[in-house]
């Protein structure tokens, strides 16, 4: 497919590339992750933010990246109990501003903060307003609350009671151990090689993901068993590296990687991924779903914003 009209788009303090050019998202792909959500939403781990005591759940937006194969068959990365990019969504789907405005309308005063150890703003500018720490404490407003690198959501606690997403629990990835989407590595101490890790079912000959908490992608390593795919495509890691991040801290858990899709422009490879969102209606009780991106990086496997990164809208078909 063609990527035509790619344009810089600022967002706060963000830069990114955007496009018109709309990929498909399928219908059966779309129910099949509200499954996945109605059993997340019950093991994810509790916390006493705005989201848990007045809707009983774990944020009021999730966001599932995931890829579609040729076939149609879902390929799910995570559930992002904390994401960022609704300001993405706004700018690159006009016709959700509305959406988005009636949504909030649920959820009187919603605003939010980011934290003094982060630089510039967020996509949150499209359509929040922010407010200092200081003054969400003294409204007691419900908040998006953006942290920074070195905060993984320990900072402010004193906003848990009042966050939006999840706060404290922010980037726990237990919960897809219960919904199937990975398994726990048993990790116990002792030194760890790639014959060890053989010994706790890794299969070295198979594409495969070792994540563990975090967010920004900071705690995900890729492992492909050619040698000539890993020299020719960023991101992955060789086993020498992916037994050192292992050795340095617990949980980690092993998940097959999902091949994204790809396409060319520029002269470049591009391989890009769904990043699709739920809200939670109060009347209904129930997240539904408000729509989605598209995230291309260049000659990287490891998928997320970047300066180089293009986004484009995506619709939902049959």
């Amino acid at each position: 497919m063609a990527i035509v009209d790619v344009r810089q788009i600022q967002l706060g303090s963000w830069q990114f590339w955007a496009t018109d050019t709309a990929f498909p998202f399928p219908e059966a792909a779309c129910r099949r992750i509200e499954e996945y959500i109605g059993h997340w939403r019950r093991v994810f781990p509790y916390e006493p933010n705005y989201a848990q005591r007045e809707c009983r759940v774990p944020s009021l937006v999730v966001r599932a990246d995931c890829t579609v194969r040729s076939d149609g068959t879902l390929g799910l990365y995570e559930l992002d109990e904390h994401p960022a990019g609704l300001g993405f969504l706004q700018e690159l789907e006009p016709e959700t501003c509305d959406l988005l405005s009636d949504w909030k309308e649920q959820f009187p005063g919603l605003a939010y903060t980011v934290s003094p150890r982060r630089a510039g703003d967020c996509c949150d500018c499209r359509w929040l307003p922010r407010l200092t720490p200081d003054e969400a404490l003294t409204a007691g407003r419900p908040l998006f609350v953006r942290t920074a690198v070195e905060d993984e959501g320990r900072c402010l606690p004193q906003l848990q009671p009042l966050a939006a997403l999840s706060h404290t629990t922010e980037g726990q990835k237990g919960y897809g151990v219960p919904l199937g989407l990975w398994t726990m590595l048993p990790l116990n101490g002792d030194p760890i090689t790639p014959s060890y890790l053989e010994e706790l079912g890794v299969v070295w000959d198979e594409p495969q993901v070792f994540k563990t908490n975090g967010s920004r992608c900071k705690g995900v390593v890729l492992w492909h068993p050619s040698r000539k795919v890993r020299e020719a495509v960023g991101g992955y890691s060789t086993q020498t590296k992916i037994c050192t991040r292992l050795q340095e801290h617990v949980p980690w858990y092993r998940q097959p990687l999902h091949l994204p899709q790809t396409f060319e422009h520029d002269g470049k490879a591009y391989y890009w991924i769904h990043r699709v969102f739920w809200a939670w209606y109060r009347a209904e009780r129930a997240y539904k779903y408000i729509g989605g991106v598209w995230c291309a990086r260049p000659s990287n496997i490891l998928n997320h914003g970047t300066s180089e990164s293009i986004f484009g809208p995506v619709d939902l078909v049959p």
